[in-house]
């Protein structure tokens, strides 16, 4: 008898093969996984019902309460019913003496295994292998009890004696032998759903990043990008895999970074925020920026790397454009600074002025009229010793120069403090120029070279006070060659004209003794001197001029030459012409 059962238990075992092949072909479609699983589950138990054991004409045991509590706990209600159905009919169509009690097994059987499931999802009883045997036993002696009560006694007696031992002791260890392996191809098949997902998730994450995932082989070869990848530069996959990184990226040994990433890479060590540029298919180039982790077998030998990577190119764009704008905003910064301190030393020189003007006015009123008694004074002298022995020539001609040296210095006073406006007429410059050079007074020995290249260039200019302005030039430059040359020989003065730049330049040279770099910045300063006479008016004059002229003056000087050249400019009358003719 345990024989007869014991190929029942071989059917068991080929249900779960076909199981195991229906969870994994259609595990995607799960409503006909399930109702090809209850199909298979119900033409089990029919299989089984063909050749049953026969204790009596209508009395039959066979594994279908294994196969239906099986189809419950592990199919749930679609599988298992269809199975319950399918053995339930096929019992009615057998019928017999032990037909209501075989289907109310079926239905029973059902039950038993719907109400494990129920318990094992709700996390009150597990499937383990003692369940599972206490399972079949429960199943087994209810199916015991209903033979007992319904069966007649004789046929109740043949199965005592017969059957009763075999079948708890074949199917209760079958009942948890088929339900273990039922439960491993349940794990194996949602362990390959959840592998399948994974995978799927991964590919859906990996396609629609903004970044891209690669993995390089053993070789450092890459073997896998994702199709942003693609999208990003152009290329195709034949065009990236099989190859380098370096051969994509343009990899240079002069290149730090790209010598430290190679350095990573040859020692198998994880990197980050590498950046390199790369060339589209279109020619354009594209900043990236990648991370990568080795990879490593169970044995510990190198598989290659897996990361990510970043198209930085808009970045790095901003960045360029923010460094840019950095650069611009500080030499604006840098520019408005350098206005404020002019504007600054502007005003503080527009006070000193007004204060110069006012001490001026009281000092030439007070000076003047003793200087005036003095002069008077003199000649007074001369005339009272015109006719006698007397010679007081030399001391009272001396006191006359220096009074009327005084009176110069008072009035250059007066005209730089009051800086009275300009009135401008139309001249030639070049033949306006000669002549005021012409009465010039040049130390004896120095010789003056003239290069007048203005030709016919009319300006219109204030021809007194634009005098002035030369003359100051000429008179610094004849000092500073007679401070060199005790004789003036080997000093030269060199005096030129030009158009340049939409404006008239004058330019005054001299080979005398230059002036240092320390002085050079406050040559411009009202009452700043590097002689040992005069009030330091000469150069602050000749710039009042050129401004209310809204021309400039430019002093360049190289005190170890021994050369100082002095420059003049004046807006052309008409800026669209070059030289207008009289």
């Amino acid at each position: 008898m345990i024989v007869e059962f014991s190929k029942a238990v071989a059917l068991l075992l080929a249900l779960c093969f076909v199981q195991s092949v229906i969870g994994l072909r259609w595990q995607n479609d799960e409503l006909l996984g399930k109702t090809l699983s209850g199909i298979l589950f119900g033409v089990i138990c029919v299989i089984g019902m063909m050749a049953p054991i026969e204790v009596t004409p209508g009395v039959i045991f066979d594994a279908r309460s294994v196969v239906v509590s099986m189809s419950g706990l592990f199919g749930g209600p679609i599988t298992g019913g269809i199975a319950a159905v399918i053995a339930a009919g096929y019992r009615l169509w057998l019928g017999g003496g032990g037909t209501a009690v075989g289907v109310w097994v079926v239905v029973s059987c059902l039950l038993f295994g719907l109400a494990y499931r129920y318990c094992h999802l709700r996390g009150w009883l597990k499937v383990g292998l003692f369940q599972l045997l206490a399972f079949g036993l429960a199943i087994h002696a209810f199916e015991a009890y209903f033979l007992f009560r319904f069966l007649p006694d004789d046929v109740v007696q043949r199965v005592l004696e017969n059957v009763s031992l075999p079948l708890v002791l074949t199917f209760t260890p079958a009942t948890a032998l088929l339900g273990m392996l039922l439960h491993s191809i349940e794990l194996q098949v949602t362990t390959g759903k959840a592998l399948v997902d994974s995978e799927q998730r991964f590919k859906d994450i990996a396609e629609s990043a903004s970044d891209w995932f690669w993995e390089m082989d053993r070789d450092l070869r890459f073997k896998y990008v994702s199709h942003r990848f693609h999208e990003l530069f152009g290329y195709e996959d034949k065009q990236v895999i099989g190859k380098t990184r370096e051969g994509l990226g343009g990899a240079s040994d002069k290149d730090e970074g790209w010598r430290e990433h190679l350095e990573d890479l040859q020692e198998r060590r994880p990197f980050r925020e590498f950046e390199y540029s790369i060339v589209r298919t279109d020619g354009q180039t594209r900043h990236l920026l990648i991370n990568g982790q080795p990879v490593f077998g169970l044995d510990n030998s190198f598989l290659g790397y897996r990361g990510t990577g970043t198209d930085i190119t808009e970045r790095k764009l901003a960045e360029e454009k923010l460094t840019k704008a950095r650069d611009e905003l500080e030499q604006r910064v840098e520019e408005r600074t350098a206005e404020l301190k002019a504007a600054q030393s502007k005003l503080l020189r527009q006070e000193r002025l007004a204060a110069l003007g006012q001490l001026t006015g009281t000092v030439a009123h007070e000076l003047r009229n003793p200087l005036g008694t003095i002069d008077a004074s003199t000649e007074a002298i001369a005339r009272q010793i015109r006719d006698t022995d007397v010679d007081l020539a030399t001391p009272l001609d001396r006191i006359q120069r220096n009074v009327r040296r005084c009176d110069i210095i008072i009035t250059e006073l007066l005209d730089f403090a009051r800086a009275r406006g300009v009135e401008p007429e139309s001249t030639q410059l070049d033949s306006w120029l000669t002549a005021v050079l012409n009465e010039t007074r040049i130390p004896q020995g120095a010789v003056v070279h003239c290069n007048l290249g203005a030709g016919d260039t009319v300006l219109s200019f204030d021809r007194d006070r634009f005098r002035r302005a030369v003359l100051n030039l000429m008179e610094n430059a004849s000092e500073a060659i007679t401070s060199k040359y005790a004789d003036a020989r080997g000093g030269e003065i060199q005096v030129a004209t030009c158009i340049e730049g939409g404006r008239a330049k004058i330019e005054i040279t001299d080979n005398g003794t230059g002036i240092s770099d320390d002085a050079l910045p406050e040559i411009f300063e009202p009452l700043f001197s590097t002689k040992t006479f005069g009030v330091g008016l000469g150069l602050p004059t000749v710039r009042q001029i050129m401004e209310a002229h809204s021309g400039d003056v430019e002093i360049v000087s190289n005190a170890q030459n021994h050369t100082t050249k002095a420059m003049l400019w004046l807006p052309l009358r008409n800026p669209g012409s070059i030289s207008e003719s009289e």
